[in-house]
């Protein structure tokens, strides 16, 4: 009777899957304002997706909040974006980059004095990125942070107000 000692190639290859689900689930790794992982925690309060581009000008604006399209709250040029509020509840909030241009970018939350809160590694072109942050009423800049990128338009305002209604995000 011959013992066997290896596993078949079928039997790793579900292992490898499984553990793969298993991570994927798991919490991101966002960067808080060191560049460490933030820590995982309760579920956000808000959940912000921001479109970041380069094509045709560099542009940073808001596609979602909470599941809500709020996409034409903001035109197209990004000349004025400084003028065109982002406007969110306080609490926990999710910011989930989308890079839908072809330059690499960076996504960063700083006070009005430019002091950084939180930003994010270099999210590489059309990948996303994420960048869990706590923020309490008040205005901040939410920019990329890279090369000349906010001074061509990719940076806007970020008030944070108690008073912006937003449906709760998805649990």
């Amino acid at each position: 009777m011959k013992i066997r000692t290896q596993l078949p190639f079928w039997a790793l290859l579900i292992g490898a899957l499984t553990l793969t689900a298993f991570v994927a689930c798991g919490d991101s790794t966002a960067s808080d304002a060191d560049g460490s992982p933030a820590a995982s925690g309760p579920a956000p309060d808000v959940v912000v997706v921001i479109e970041q581009q380069n094509n045709p000008n560099f542009d940073l604006k808001a596609r979602e909040i909470n599941g809500v399209d709020v996409s034409g709250d903001f035109d197209d040029d990004s000349s004025n974006n400084m003028e065109e509020p982002l406007v969110i509840p306080p609490g926990q909030i999710r910011f989930f980059l989308d890079n839908v241009g072809t330059l690499a970018h960076a996504f960063q939350v700083r006070n009005l004095d430019g002091e950084n809160i939180a930003k994010t590694r270099n999210v590489g072109p059309r990948k996303t990125g994420e960048l869990v942050v706590e923020l309490a009423a008040g205005e901040y800049e939410i920019l990329c942070q890279l090369s000349d990128h906010a001074k061509r338009g990719s940076r806007r305002t970020l008030i944070v107000d108690a008073a912006a209604d937003y449906p709760k995000p998805p649990r």
